[in-house]
């Protein structure tokens, strides 16, 4: 029960003020072993992923790694990511290639505090060797039970000019078998 009055503040507020929000998406996703598989409903994007471990060992569980294959809006990205943890800082990079040869970066840092994981996130296109923006995002995960969680979200995006863009806010669904 201690754990749904966070879920439920951020449901009320979220659902409250959905008009200041630009955006409100739920994304359903399904986890088997290292598989996931995740899909925006009223959307198009789907998105398949495999994670592994790099240099894992008895003592040392490696390299989180994953890849990725995503279909946004008619448009297929490959993409490949790694990352570490350091004293709770965990830090992710990300390459894609998207159709018609955009290549780009993405390097995440996330942090979690009291439940809550922050992010934030600058992107670059590598094509043109240039800053493509930054997000900054929150969610928090709610565990019912062993095989599903619910994780509300919000993240605010800001162009290379420091605009902001679209606030999205979502609600994944994700069930493990």
């Amino acid at each position: 029960m201690k754990k749904l009055v966070p879920l439920a503040a951020l449901l009320v507020a979220t659902s409250v003020s959905a008009g200041d929000f630009d955006t409100v998406d739920v994304k359903l996703s399904a986890t088997s072993n290292d598989w996931t598989i995740e899909h925006v409903v009223d959307g198009t994007d789907v998105k398949v992923k495999r994670a592994f471990s790099l240099l894992g060992s008895e003592t040392s569980s490696g390299i989180p790694m994953s890849v990725a294959w995503a279909a946004t809006d008619g448009t297929s990205t490959v993409s490949a990511s790694a990352g570490i943890e350091v004293l709770g800082l965990g830090l992710t990079e990300t390459v894609s290639w998207s159709e018609g040869g955009v290549w780009s970066t993405d390097v995440e840092a996330a942090y979690s505090m009291f439940g809550v994981d922050m992010t934030i996130t600058p992107s670059f296109d590598l094509g043109e060797m240039e800053y493509a923006g930054t997000s900054i995002g929150a969610s928090y995960d709610v565990a019912i039970g062993d095989r599903l969680t619910i994780t509300p979200s919000v993240t605010a995006p800001w162009d290379e000019d420091g605009d902001r863009s679209d606030i999205s806010t979502m609600l994944k669904v994700s069930v493990t078998f």
